[in-house]
């Protein structure tokens, strides 16, 4: 099998298929798979992209600023990594200087 969802009426006349819609048992119908979630670029990367652009002290100072704080937990200090299109980590990146596509740049 190719792994092609099947059609009922390529079943049709099958006993066990037959069986089974005459039960009341019908195939859940094919969907695509959901797309892999955005691959995160790791903070030990992401902080190494920083220190080269020259604006790793900006970032401590945003990080450090407790207008920041609230959106700075989730973003840094739960995840191992930062997705690519993360609003605030794009939205910091920027302020402090940097270019956000290139801090933020899948591996």
């Amino acid at each position: 099998m190719d792994g092609a969802p099947l059609a009922a009426e390529a079943v049709a006349g099958d006993p066990v298929w037959d069986a089974l819609f005459a039960a009341g048992v019908r195939p859940e119908p094919y969907a695509e798979p959901a797309p892999p979630p955005d691959a995160l670029v790791p903070l030990s990367v992401v902080a190494e992209r920083l220190k080269a652009a020259g604006v790793w002290e900006a970032i401590v100072a945003l990080v450090f600023d407790p207008t920041n704080r609230s959106a700075l937990a989730d973003l840094i200090m739960v995840q191992q990594g930062i997705a690519p299109n993360d609003p605030v980590a794009r939205a910091l990146i920027s302020a402090a200087g940097a270019d956000p596509e290139v801090a933020l740049r899948p591996l």
